[in-house]
């Protein structure tokens, strides 16, 4: 995967946000694919040739990376469904992150600037719930956080994107 175009994406955290929507995107393309993420395809769009994408699609660690993200990304679904459906979710470190639109839950996205700045620019849905902040400094979570969330409503925290 150390192709030279695949290093000149914007930023180390933007670049794992771009990675993982391609890997969803290469999910959708499977007959049952484990996630339905129909925005996937349009953010690798975004920043991929089509060529890139099956270039990437070809090695045996992108399938490995794409099954992956398909099957953590079901656990982690399920799981916030059934979360959502008491209260709200905040997604740390959310990268292009669809969920809270796509699962119909009341959730708050939050991510560094350029991060949050690339989900506005791309249009996905739900970019009123974003908000910027460095999730390694716990006082700018909080400050993201505590306008955006309903005071007495359990919270789920989400933090897929700070595994990676």
């Amino acid at each position: 995967l150390g192709q030279p175009w695949l290093r000149k994406l914007p930023g180390r955290a933007t670049n794992s946000a771009v990675k993982t929507a391609l890997w969803r995107a290469l999910e959708m393309r499977h007959p049952n694919p484990l996630v339905v993420d129909e925005f996937a395809q349009g953010i690798a769009d975004d920043y991929f040739t089509p060529d890139q994408q099956n270039h990437l699609a070809s090695y045996a660690t992108c399938q490995v990376l794409t099954d992956i993200t398909a099957v953590r990304g079901a656990f982690i679904e399920d799981h916030l469904v059934a979360a959502g459906r008491r209260g709200q979710v905040v997604s740390l470190g959310a990268g292009f992150d669809t969920r809270g639109h796509r699962l119909d839950l009341d959730s708050v996205n939050v991510d560094l600037p350029p991060v949050i700045e690339a989900r506005r620019r791309i249009g996905l849905p739900g970019h009123r719930q974003d908000r910027a902040a460095d999730v390694t400094k716990l006082g700018q979570v909080k400050q993201a956080v505590c306008g955006s969330v309903r005071a007495g409503v359990p919270v789920t925290w989400a933090i897929e994107g700070l595994l990676e």
